[in-house]
């Protein structure tokens, strides 16, 4: 007659009308999916989420800085920001490296789950001092600083300092920055033989 009629779900054995609504979403295969676990409910919610954002985050690197990224590099963006937005939601570490590796993982009843304990900064005995640093990168290599703070044995502040890097890694901030502190230390007066050893290196 020339008219063309909705086609029949092929997934479902009754005859349905095979709409996008009824394929991605209130068909069998569909509800089969994502229906045995929350954890695949939201890996499956948010994976077209991530996958928007980073063609959209790639097509503007295209346009206004002139960067092409190779669809495997989006990928790879798109599997880390997937999964780690997983282990947080879930408060469950994943050893994977692939969205099948993932998909299994999450599909396998059971799975180990990993707890999480409150830690906290001690103070030291015997009337030593801590010196706690940090560095970090941005990029890495990129943009980095660092700072640290030195306490006493009863957990009072002496000092705190901050440092720009310039462009490190983060491997190479953190040890800049254990650096700095020292030095810091050392041209206060809190100095033992051990620090000038290092700071000779």
């Amino acid at each position: 007659m020339g008219f063309q009629l909705p086609s029949k779900c092929f997934c479902c054995e009754a005859p349905v009308t095979e709409t996008i609504e009824h394929v991605f979403f209130t068909g069998r295969l569909a509800v089969e999916l994502v229906s045995t676990s929350a954890r695949r409910r939201f890996l499956f919610a948010g994976l077209p989420i991530w996958i928007c954002w980073h063609i959209w985050k790639a097509r503007n690197r295209a346009v206004f800085e002139g960067v092409r990224m190779q669809g495997r590099d989006v990928c790879q963006v798109i599997f880390k920001d997937i999964k780690a937005t997983f282990e947080i939601q879930f408060q469950q570490m994943l050893d994977v490296r692939t969205f099948p590796e993932m998909y299994d993982t999450i599909a396998m009843a059971g799975s180990q789950r990993y707890g999480f304990l409150i830690v906290r900064w001690k103070p030291s005995a015997d009337d030593r001092l801590t010196l706690n640093t940090d560095g970090c990168s941005k990029g890495n290599p990129g943009l980095s600083g660092g700072g640290g703070v030195l306490r006493n044995s009863n957990g009072d502040f002496l000092v705190g300092f901050s440092t720009f890097l310039g462009k490190q890694t983060s491997l190479r901030a953190e040890v800049v920055t254990l650096l700095v502190g020292l030095r810091l230390c050392k041209a206060r007066g809190w100095s033992t033989p051990l620090f000038s050893q290092i700071l000779q290196l």
